[in-house]
């Protein structure tokens, strides 16, 4: 469940094609790499002063730092607040063109 939900989360900013699609349940599964994505993109998110999500995401960017995994709990925590914040991230939603 908590694959597929981020599928859809990073098909909405990203728009993969269906072998990227293959590689982000494959590194779902690994954890790491999708959870290095998500942390790399909300680095600029504005939280409340001592907030829980402020503190939550502190901890976990640098347990990921440090090459730890994740538990599935965390994941969907770290999900929930990239949805949260999701306003905030800047990302080019633009498709790439033959002029770039």
């Amino acid at each position: 469940y908590q694959s597929q939900i981020l599928v859809l989360i990073l098909n909405f900013f990203c728009m993969p094609t269906e072998s990227e699609i293959e590689k982000i349940a494959y590194r779902n599964r690994a954890g790491s790499m999708t959870d290095i994505q998500i942390i790399d993109a909300m680095q600029f998110v504005t939280f409340l002063p001592a907030s829980f999500d402020k503190r939550f995401f502190k901890g976990v960017s640098s347990r990921v730092a440090e090459g730890k995994e994740l538990s599935e709990k965390q994941r969907a925590y770290l999900i929930e607040i990239f949805a949260k914040y999701r306003r905030q991230i800047k990302i080019d939603l633009r498709p790439p063109t033959l002029f770039d």
